[in-house]
């Protein structure tokens, strides 16, 4: 497994989010690509919702 930090800076003061993910040894940077997309996503959207 390989493990990777996902850091979302906002712009705004205390906005930033820091997230870690992993993936398989043999996944593609396309794999990797969507898994750090789908944390973005998920986090903007959580935190626009608020």
């Amino acid at each position: 497994m390989r493990k990777f930090k996902i850091i979302i800076e906002t712009g705004i003061a205390g906005g930033d989010f820091e997230d870690e993910f992993e993936v398989d040894d043999d996944a593609t940077p396309d794999e990797i690509h969507d898994e750090a997309k789908d944390i973005f996503l998920t986090t903007a959207i959580t935190h626009i919702t608020k």
